[in-house]
């Protein structure tokens, strides 16, 4: 990631402001676009707090605005029993894939944090993987406006308290995660049977083995420790997954975990079977 990518709170840079309205306009069109409901301009100002909650901070690359977010009271109107949420994230096209998104995420516990708030919750359609990638829980899948949405949340750790460490997502169940790569597949147009291609290409198991750890609701611990065999090409799985390049990962099950994660997102964004696979 860029050493230039520096996280500022929004209501101290309101020159960012049009930027980051024409980027809500463009990006969310059906709420912000001419025709939606939305009024970009109104939100992010409503965003420009620091002590009290909406907080929204905004991320730039050099002197650009590059992407924002925020942490809010509520997000999903069925889970007001349920404070404060991260969202309202997003960053320019041009600027993705450089831990950006991670770096707002991550920015926005230590404010949710700085204000005495102990859990935070996110729901998302798109964000699945960065989310976990930070070591956040899935709590559950909800249909809401017409779509399925992943409600996360994560527990904060505090001076003197515990810290979050890998083995949150070790202990998360493959069977709740696998939908999620799905999804993420067929939303792009590849399909379910590719993904189990590239589980089992990755894993060893076969399409039975594979089906049983899913029933089992194994963990992801579990799901690589009973895996037949990790393919020994592994070593030619490279490059970089939400600022974190795969190959220098020093755990060896969290790399596993990556390795499927980065094989994944490579389905996503198009590339041919053979290459994925390292043929």
């Amino acid at each position: 990631m860029s050493p230039d990518v520096r996280i500022g709170y929004l209501v101290d840079h309101p020159e960012a402001l049009p930027t980051l309205e024409r980027l809500f306009e463009s990006e969310w069109t059906t709420y912000y676009g001419t025709a939606g409901p939305g009024d970009a301009h109104r939100d992010l100002v409503a965003y420009s707090n620091r002590d009290q909650l909406p907080v929204g901070l905004v991320a730039f690359l050099g002197s650009e605005p590059c992407g924002v977010a925020a942490l809010k009271a509520d997000s999903i109107s069925t889970h007001k029993h349920l404070t404060p949420w991260i969202g309202g994230g997003m960053v320019a096209p041009q600027f993705r894939r450089h831990g950006i998104g991670a770096r707002l995420v991550s920015a926005l516990e230590d404010v949710a944090r700085n204000l005495g708030f102990t859990t935070v919750y996110s729901g998302t359609s798109t964000a699945n993987s960065l989310l976990i990638r930070e070591g956040w829980q899935l709590m559950e899948v909800v249909q809401y406006d017409g779509e399925a949405v992943s409600v996360y949340e994560k527990a904060l750790s505090h001076p003197g308290g515990m810290t979050m460490s890998n083995h949150h997502i070790f202990a998360m169940k493959f069977a709740k995660v696998y939908p999620l790569y799905v999804q993420k597949a067929e939303r792009k147009n590849r399909t379910k049977e590719e993904v189990d291609q590239i589980i089992c290409w990755l894993t060893g198991y076969d399409q039975a083995g594979l089906e049983q750890q899913i029933e089992q609701e194994n963990n992801f611990e579990t799901f690589f420790a009973q895996a037949p065999e990790i393919h020994p090409n592994t070593s030619l799985i490279k490059g970089v997954v939400c600022g974190v390049r795969v190959e220098e990962i020093e755990d060896p099950l969290m790399q596993k975990v990556r390795y499927l994660d980065k094989l994944i997102d490579e389905l996503a964004k198009g590339k041919a079977m053979e290459k994925i696979l390292r043929q």
